[in-house]
């Protein structure tokens, strides 16, 4: 392997820099004893050399090498190459005299996994290329385009107006801070995150194969596992301050008790995976699946019981969203968005949408939503 060099000697000599040839049989370790690799004559994470991310090591959780305790980079050359990187990207502002026009966004290499409000002129989406892109939606550009996540980032929610919390098959959960684009990780899944939920502002709970956790954002400590599910965990939804619902491969829905960590209820109907799942009301919800249905839940009295089935798709029911009081999106596997009304629960209006597969939606405002899928794009539609 070579000579081992600890940081704090280069330290002494005020180098960052080095000559790659003459130190390429020499490894570098962070102050954690973690090996750190050449990247362009720079030292940098083993983890993530091949994002480029300079300066990092992901191994002691997301800049605890960079704290002014570590002589890997002092904090005030710390502070100056962040700057530098990050300082010329920021949200927009809503504008009375703009509005927000239909369009379709590019710019994504591969399939759109997840779309999350940021606010009413700017969204945030993530997909199969590992990305997830900022935008810009009064001017139809991106803003910015992060890159830490080194898998598929399946999942994105926003937390507060100040961050968003992104989940991958990298096994980590980021939370993201809107004003500078810094992240933190929380670390201690085994398994990819395919969904996220928020509880409230410092409180979510992860879905992955078998398991849910939940997360305390200011500590980053799992508080809780919830273990009742067969397989892999596709959904979760909020159905009160204490009681979520997840669904996923084993085609059951099971409701928890976030508080005392207990299943409460397993609702039994679909016939394949389920995708997605919305609080309606505080008496209902909707449930979305491989089998083409969408159904209706009764949870009064804690009764949790099935009223409707929806089968007026003709492929897999992939996301849904709530768009008034009074109705509810779904988009499916064939391309197709339906407008469902909540009291009739009739399909009221079907929008031919994307060229395949529509696998996420978002409510942008009263009169427009938000979709995306696997043709890559995002379409902003007046309905």
């Amino acid at each position: 392997m070579g000579n081992c060099i600890s940081l704090d000697s280069c330290f002494q000599k005020n180098e960052l820099k080095f000559d790659i040839e003459s130190h390429k049989n020499e490894s570098y370790f962070c102050p954690k004893k973690h090996v750190l690799v050449f990247n362009q004559g720079i030292v940098v994470c083993s983890e993530c050399h091949k994002r480029k991310r300079c300066f990092i090591c992901q191994k002691c959780s997301y800049y605890s090498c960079l704290s002014e305790s570590c002589r890997f980079l002092t904090l005030e050359r710390f502070k100056t190459a962040m700057n530098t990187k990050r300082s010329n990207a920021s949200l927009p502002m809503p504008d009375s005299d703009r509005k927000v026009k239909d369009q379709t966004l590019t710019g994504h290499k591969g399939i759109i996994r997840s779309i999350t409000k940021i606010s009413d002129v700017s969204i945030a989406s993530a997909s199969s290329d590992k990305t997830i892109i900022i935008w810009d939606l009064l001017k139809s550009t991106q803003i910015k385009t992060l890159t830490d996540h080194n898998d598929w980032v399946h999942c994105l929610i926003k937390l507060s107006d100040k961050q968003i919390v992104s989940g991958s098959a990298d096994k980590l959960i980021k939370v993201w801070n809107l004003n500078n684009f810094d992240c933190d990780s929380l670390i201690g899944n085994t398994h990819t995150i395919f969904c996220i939920v928020k509880i409230n502002e410092t409180k979510i709970a992860s879905g992955s194969f078998k398991v849910i956790k939940i997360w305390d954002i200011p500590s980053h400590i799992c508080l809780k596992t919830l273990e009742g599910h067969s397989d892999w965990i596709y959904c979760l939804v909020k159905l009160s301050n204490s009681i979520i619902a997840s669904g996923g491969v084993d085609k059951e829905i099971k409701v928890w008790n976030i508080l005392s960590a207990t299943c409460v209820a397993t609702l039994k109907g679909h016939t394949n995976y389920i995708n997605s799942m919305i609080l309606i009301n505080e008496n209902t919800f909707a449930s979305a699946s491989v089998d083409k249905t969408i159904k209706i839940w009764d949870i009064a009295k804690n009764e949790y019981r099935c009223t409707a089935t929806l089968v007026e798709h003709t492929r897999s029911v992939n996301c849904l969203i709530n768009l008034s009081q009074n109705q509810f999106v779904s988009g499916s596997a064939d391309t197709k968005i339906k407008i469902w009304d909540i009291i009739s629960l009739k399909c009221i209006r079907t929008i031919e949408a994307h060229n395949y597969s529509v696998d996420i939606l978002v409510k942008l405002n009263d009169n427009m939503i938000v979709s995306g899928g696997k043709d890559k794009t995002i379409k902003v539609w007046t309905i």
